[in-house]
């Protein structure tokens, strides 16, 4: 009880930093030390039968395009991503989520040298910084980079992801300045 308490207290007291705040805790995170890949604690890679996966479609709530023949339900998708949100809106920042087609996701990627995995439906994320008006946006279509920028946020240098491998915050950089819109 007592361990819970402390991490809801030091949450609280990280909540809602401003875009220099950050830009500061990301320059100290991408000098923190880095274990090497064979070092690190790794979880189950456990796998099943893959069978053959059904085809879905989906009608952009934008312009009204339907995309068809998507090998995975973008709802389901949509709705992992969603308690991620919620975590960084409950630390205070103002942040959303929402699905378009390509077409009406709004974002030039052409000159990003990464893969921000734009595809025919698309997860646009904003975050905006106390006493800005407007919205950083951008595609971020992976959960793990959803879990990278949380745990910035939540001032953690490594985490843990769902099967058990250790990350660092700082070898997710590049996420965290494309999703936050800050740059060191």
């Amino acid at each position: 009880m007592e361990e819970k308490e402390k991490n809801e207290k030091s949450e609280q007291t990280l909540r809602n930093l401003g875009r220099e705040e950050l830009i500061m805790r990301l320059k100290e995170m991408a000098n923190a030390e880095v274990l090497p890949m064979e070092e690190r604690p790794m979880g189950a890679m456990c796998y099943s039968i893959r069978y053959p996966e059904p085809i879905y479609t989906f009608v952009c709530p934008k312009c009204g395009r339907t995309v068809e023949n998507l090998r995975t339900d973008p709802r389901n998708h949509f709705l992992s991503i969603v308690s991620y949100v919620k975590k960084i809106r409950k630390l205070g920042y103002d942040a959303k989520i929402e699905q378009a087609c390509l077409a009406c996701s709004g974002i030039d990627h052409s000159y990003d040298p990464y893969d921000w995995f734009p595809y025919d439906v698309n997860i646009l994320f904003y975050f905006r910084f106390k006493g800005e008006e407007t919205y950083h946006k951008t595609i971020a279509n992976n959960w793990r980079m959803y879990e990278a920028v949380l745990a910035f946020l939540r001032d953690k240098n490594e985490y843990f992801v769902d099967h058990g491998d250790l990350m660092y915050v700082s070898e997710n950089q590049a996420i965290i300045e494309k999703m936050l819109g800050i740059k060191i």
